[in-house]
């Protein structure tokens, strides 16, 4: 009997010691697992790395070492790998200690206890490794969007210092052709042209909205990046940055409503990384504001520059045209003067009658022919040339022609806008 009850004993320690170590190999199963888990992340930092960065090129990460970090990366992660080679080597020394035949259960029982606790440290190890290599993302990302950011934040500078030159530029040649906006000086009216055509070529010479492609194609990486990871970045109107940008900001762009970025997944809480995100796209978003408003301002200063050289035109075309009437006023006086002569010396001829009777006794056979042949020519010609008009008739005439050239004379005195410049010259035309 005390044989059986000792063989009963014996089996159900063995059971015993069976169950124990059977918790103790399933726990090495789980620690093998976990090493191969553990050491797949350690051998992730730098492809991960590459991963962020790659579809970028060289010039959009310049001055930007991509490996700048991997070193502390990989020491970091080996602390932890280390960590994690401790409790797992235990847990192998434990399965082998308990494995052992002269090992009482009671030993069994605690190395089991100890191979849980090595189980535990050895499971904190893997999740901090996976941790790390998510803290490697987020610090990847956080570190290329600061890069874009500060690349922006340089634009942005040297844009407000030009948007306050250009500005000013476009003030100053509104200021100087309001100076003689009213003006009908010919000479002031072509200084002032001459002098905001050169103001203006200086001022749109500094290519000011370069800066806004610039900014604006800094700033496509960085929804460009988030994609690589996951993450959409939407404006306020739902509309994706990294798919439709242009459209996302041309609804903002004459808004004075701000925009704001939505972020999916929706961080647990706003880091840093997602508040620099934030400021970018305000810094975009006022560049952009600024150059369309400078753009607006160089067409209205266009469109001065262009009233002043219309007005120059205007001015220059007429005293062109008065010191022209003026002087066809002048010419037509002398030559009615010179008609009126001319036609008092044709009436005093047509009082004289010519009778050549007797002058070929009187008068040498030559001389008669000489002088008969002048008669008959002047005869000739004043036939072919009509000089047989009423001078009082041609006085009129001229005297209509006259009052046309005092009228529009007067027509250029008028301080209305002048119009028929093309009709007054077509006028000018008949009259010469």
């Amino acid at each position: 009997v005390n044989s059986k009850i000792k063989n009963i004993e014996n089996t159900v320690n063995q059971h015993k010691k069976n169950y124990e170590i059977g918790i103790v190999e399933k726990i090495n199963e789980i620690a093998k697992t976990n090493k191969n888990q553990i050491e797949s992340t350690k051998e992730l930092i730098k492809p991960t790395i590459q991963h962020i960065i790659s579809s970028f090129n060289a010039n959009d990460l310049e001055g930007i070492d991509s490996d700048e970090n991997l070193g502390k990366y990989n020491t970091e992660m080996g602390n932890i790998y280390e960590e994690f080679i401790k409790s797992y080597n235990l847990i192998t020394n434990y399965l082998e200690t308990v494995s052992k035949e002269s090992i009482t259960y009671n030993q069994i029982q605690n190395k089991r206890i100890d191979t849980q606790k090595e189980l535990l440290k050895n499971i904190e190890n893997v999740n901090k490794a996976k941790s790390y290599l998510d803290y490697i993302k987020e610090n990847e990302f956080d570190r290329i969007v600061t890069h874009f950011k500060k690349k922006l934040n340089t634009v942005n500078d040297n844009f407000k210092n030009e948007y306050s030159k250009v500005n000013e530029g476009f003030d100053n040649i509104s200021n100087s052709i309001n100076t003689v906006k009213n003006s009908t000086d010919e000479n002031s009216l072509l200084n002032i042209l001459n002098q905001t055509k050169e103001m203006y070529a200086n001022v749109v010479n500094n290519t000011y909205y370069s800066y806004k492609y610039e900014a604006e194609n800094i700033f496509r990486n960085i929804p460009k990046l988030a994609n690589t990871l996951n993450i959409k970045i939407k404006n306020s109107s739902g509309i994706d940055l990294f798919k439709d940008i242009k459209i996302a900001i041309l609804s903002y762009l004459d808004s004075k409503t701000e925009d704001t970025l939505i972020f999916i997944p929706s961080p647990q809480k706003k880091t840093e990384t997602y508040t620099k995100i934030s400021d970018s796209y305000s810094i975009l978003l006022d560049i952009l504001k600024k150059s369309q408003e400078l753009q607006k301002k160089e067409q209205q200063t266009l469109k001065l520059i262009f009233e002043n050289r219309r007005l120059y035109e205007k001015v220059q075309a007429t005293n062109e045209l008065r010191g022209t009437l003026s002087d066809l006023k002048y010419k037509k006086e002398k030559i009615l003067s010179e008609v009126k002569l001319l036609l008092h010396k044709s009436n005093e001829l047509n009082k004289l009658s010519c009778n050549f009777q007797n002058y070929d006794t009187i008068l040498e056979s030559s001389k008669y022919d000489q002088v008969k042949e002048k008669s008959n020519n002047y005869k000739q010609e004043k036939e072919k040339l009509g000089i047989d008009f009423n001078v009082t008739d041609m006085e009129e005439k001229f005297n209509n022609d006259i009052k046309v050239i005092e009228e529009l004379e007067n027509n250029y005195d008028s301080s209305e806008e002048n119009n028929n410049i093309l009709q007054s010259k077509q006028k000018l035309k008949e009259l010469t």
